[in-house]
């Protein structure tokens, strides 16, 4: 018994009467915004807009940057609904389950959480509770009817677009209860897709974009950034390092290909070398290409 008396309350675990340590809802928005990078406390103490997204680069916090949002939230509608959505389930139980349990436990927020029938946890502040409800993107139509104070959609670029506009209208649609009314999401920008139309291509006076990127975030690896920088292309470093809106789908073919250090202005003197070719056996018409090895490299000296 005495470990358990030294231990943190938690979902679990309370000190005397389930809510007689829970901390008043200005305490836990205090204990969240001590732990936020600028970027997050940015996106977390916006309460004006109706909108507002997170897109930044890998490992820059968006999750976390979620769930503090959330928790905010929980504290202003203390005795209101909200939700939180994945674009499938099993990222429900990996990501965000296990994000919502270690930041809870950490600004020492008791809570309950229920699996079944559907997931939701209950946040208990010293006046009262909030529960967030846990559901997916592709299942957008279990909160019709549902009269919710704020939504929140984790990595929904990941998502269908299809999927994730019919989330959003409807997520729209259910903020009508509460204090504060608000739609926010965290993602990873994937080309020109959801997240680049809802936040910046046809944002509103009532919407807010908040960039930033993966260096932003101090406490990741020292070897993180520079593993990726040697082996992503420019436009996927655009994307997933600086959090920045690049075309990922169209245009050039292959994309490492830079003309003025992949063409020679002077051939060098292959006359002995054997030829390689590739062949593109179509139905139509068959493409091939000739070149002769450089050593490591291949020189491509035509195309047929």
């Amino acid at each position: 018994m005495t470990i358990l008396l030294e231990s943190k309350p938690g979902h679990v675990l309370y000190s005397g009467e389930a809510g007689s340590n829970a901390p008043t809802a200005l305490e836990a928005v205090e204990r969240i915004n001590a732990s936020l990078l600028p970027h997050q406390k940015a996106f977390c103490d916006d309460m004006e807009h109706r909108k507002i997204g997170l897109v930044c680069g890998f490992g820059a916090g968006k999750t976390y940057s979620l769930v503090a949002k959330a928790c905010v939230l929980a504290a202003k509608n203390v005795g209101y609904v909200s939700a939180l959505f994945e674009p499938v389930a099993p990222m429900l139980r990996d990501i965000l389950e296990r994000t919502m349990d270690d930041l809870l436990s950490e600004w020492e927020i008791p809570y309950t959480f229920r699996v079944s029938p559907l997931p939701e946890y209950v946040l208990t502040f010293a006046e009262g509770q909030h529960t967030i409800l846990l559901r997916t993107m592709e299942t957008w139509n279990r909160i019709r009817g549902q009269n919710l104070c704020a939504i929140g959609f984790d990595e929904a670029d990941t998502a269908n677009k299809r999927t994730a506009d019919q989330a959003t209208r409807m997520a729209l649609a259910r903020l009508r209860a509460g204090n504060v009314r608000q739609f926010y999401a965290a993602t990873t920008p994937e080309g020109y897709g959801w997240a680049y139309q809802t936040f910046q291509r046809e944002a509103k006076s009532d919407t807010r974009l908040i960039q930033a990127k993966t260096e932003d975030n101090p406490y990741l690896p020292d070897d993180f950034i520079p593993s990726l920088i040697e082996n992503y292309p420019s436009n996927l470093i655009k994307a997933y390092l600086n959090g920045e809106f690049v075309n990922l789908t169209t245009g050039t073919v292959y994309d490492r290909f830079d003309r003025s250090k992949h063409v020679l202005t002077k051939l060098p003197d292959i006359d002995r070398e054997p030829l390689r070719v590739g062949v593109d056996f179509n139905v139509g018409n068959m493409s091939a290409i000739i070149a002769v090895r450089m050593g490591d490299r291949l020189l491509v000296i035509d195309e047929i």
